[in-house]
């Protein structure tokens, strides 16, 4: 197969991959937030459109391939073997730059520019501004224009400052993937032209830092499966412990001669559920903590989406709790063979309020999308 046939197939595939998870997602939304489904289907389009691209190209390629017109072998080293090493170069770091550009486009819609001066937002601002530099050098570059000192200061801007903000946020795969992606702009721009630099920049970095990144990505992922895992687990145990001190709740409350002895069951069970509860806060607040490292995708605004409502569910869980062992605090006060009028209602009021939280638990569970 002839190199440029690669260019319509990859782009007949893109196109096709594209198509039918656009029409997924039109049929079957992942979330109620009309925002994430815009930038998703906003992203799919792009990548539509660049599949697009690349049939065009191959088409052109082909055209002039039917027409007879053979573009000459230069003699190595020549000016004519420079230029169009020169030409060949740019094209893959338009390449690059595209795919760059797509990566970034949901983050760019689904950040939240009204919170100020975090350091996220300064982040996706200073990265919305280099894309929109590399939109206008990969145009200038399809239009066989020389734009190779404007994209190589600004990749060194742009390393540099991905590398700083990336320290601040103590996102270690930014910096690492800023460090490597910037080499290699860096190097192709900067190596004398020649065939031998060339193989170098685009046969063997370029192919390296993706495979590194598909790993630093793969390892990302199974990290934070991992700390999906974990919460998970904790949240069983908790959940296990919740229905222990529910069950000594009950019995309490069904018993016809209440003594200090359920109290203290339902105590000891209450311990062991407040303590489950916090080490499920702790680890659903590290999850937070990582997805907020993370740009802004689908994925991860569902999955921060979902945590919010989880610790929704842990302070609400926290307030029961707190309801619950009051009234064990009320309970263990009085006369629980000789209750009056007054600490009847009391006692009432506590289990009103006790079931309410049961109610409001349940409902917020709802919730949950499981599909994060």
């Amino acid at each position: 197969m002839k190199r440029y046939h690669w260019t319509g197939v990859i782009g007949l595939l893109i196109v096709i991959v594209f198509l039918l998870a656009t029409a997924l997602k039109l049929s079957n939304p992942t979330s109620e937030s009309v925002h994430i489904n815009v930038a998703t289907i906003v992203t799919y389009s792009l990548w539509i459109c660049f599949g697009i691209f690349l049939i065009v190209n191959y088409f052109k390629e082909r055209e002039l391939e039917e027409k007879g017109v053979i573009i000459p072998v230069p003699e190595l080293s020549s000016i004519e073997d420079k230029e169009q090493l020169k030409i060949k170069r740019n094209r893959i770091l338009g390449y690059v730059m595209i795919v760059e550009i797509i990566s970034s486009v949901s983050s760019f819609i689904l950040n939240d520019y009204l919170a100020g001066l975090t350091l996220i937002n300064i982040l996706v601002t200073f990265d919305l501004i280099i894309n929109i530099i590399f939109v206008f050098v990969v145009v200038e570059i399809f239009r066989h224009k020389d734009v190779s000192k404007l994209l190589k200061y600004t990749v060194i801007i742009y390393t540099v400052g991905a590398v700083i903000l990336g320290s601040l946020r103590s996102d270690w795969i930014l910096i690492v993937s800023q460090i490597l992606f910037g080499g290699y702009f860096i190097f192709a721009l900067s190596a004398p032209l020649n065939r031998k630099n060339h193989r170098i920049a685009h046969k063997i970095i370029l192919p390296a830092i993706i495979i590194i990144m598909v790993a630093l990505g793969t390892y990302e992922a199974g990290r934070i499966m991992g700390m999906w895992k974990n919460q998970n687990k904790l949240d069983k145990e908790f959940a296990n412990a919740n229905t222990d001190a529910g069950t000594a709740y009950t019995a309490f409350i069904q018993s016809q001669n209440p003594n200090l002895v359920e109290i203290e069951r339902i105590r000891d069970a209450m311990n062991r559920r407040n303590e489950r509860l916090e080490n499920l806060a702790v680890a659903t607040i590290e999850l937070r903590e990582e997805y907020n490292k993370q740009s802004k995708s689908e994925q991860q605004q569902l999955a921060l989406k979902n945590i919010t409502i989880i610790l929704s569910l842990i302070d609400l869980n926290r307030k029961q709790g707190n309801v619950l062992i009051e009234f064990m605090d009320y309970c263990e006060g009085i006369d629980l063979q000789n209750i009056s009028e007054e600490e009847g209602t009391i006692i009432g009021g506590y289990m009103t309020g006790i079931e309410s939280l049961n109610s409001e638990i349940r409902d917020t569970a709802l919730k949950l999308d499981l599909k994060k």
